[in-house]
Formats: structure tokens, sequence, C-alpha cells
């Protein structure tokens, strides 16, 4: 399935990629799922939309910031990099 925003640049003029999507759908739904407890999640975030950061937001790159449930727990993603092949991410959780 194609994916209408992939590789058009966001707001700001930043280029999004397919893959900086889906890591950073594994990175909220996998932390979700093991703060949690259970291993598994109930709900996940929608893989056809797009997962925008805190920082995203405040930047004004993006109008909101995605959030995940589980537990009555909510998770977000505060920022992301990339460098030398390596991704790391910077998820909170607000009660």
């Amino acid at each position: 399935m194609e994916k209408p925003w992939a590789g058009r640049p966001l707001r700001g003029g930043e280029l999004f990629t397919p893959t900086q999507d889906k890591l950073r759908h594994v990175a909220l739904d996998v932390t979700a799922a093991v703060v949690a407890g259970n291993g598994s999640r109930e709900r996940i975030a929608n893989p056809l939309h797009k997962v925008y950061t805190v920082a995203d937001h405040k930047n004004g790159k993006a109008a909101y910031a995605t959030m995940t449930l589980e537990h009555d727990v909510a998770f977000v993603l505060s920022s992301d990099t990339q460098t030398n092949g390596r991704y790391e991410a910077l998820i909170e959780n607000r009660p």
C-alpha cells in the first residue's frame, strides 16, 4: 500500500521517509506494550497515519503529537534521531 506522505516534505521543508515512520510506529507500540506489562497491545497507532513527535509539534512541523493508550496510560514520542544507521527514540508516558 502506497503511503501518500512518503518522500514528501513536511511543513518546514524536512523530508519524511517511510522508514522513519515505520521506526516511529515500532518504537511507540513496543514501548507501550512492554511498559504496560502484558507484552502485547490492545490498541496500536494506526499504521496508515503518520506518527508525529512532540518535537515536531513544538517546532511547528505537525499539528499534533501522536499518542497511544495502553491500560489508561498515554504514550507519546517526544523526539527521535537517526545517526550512523542507529535509531533512538525518547518516549514519555503520561497518566
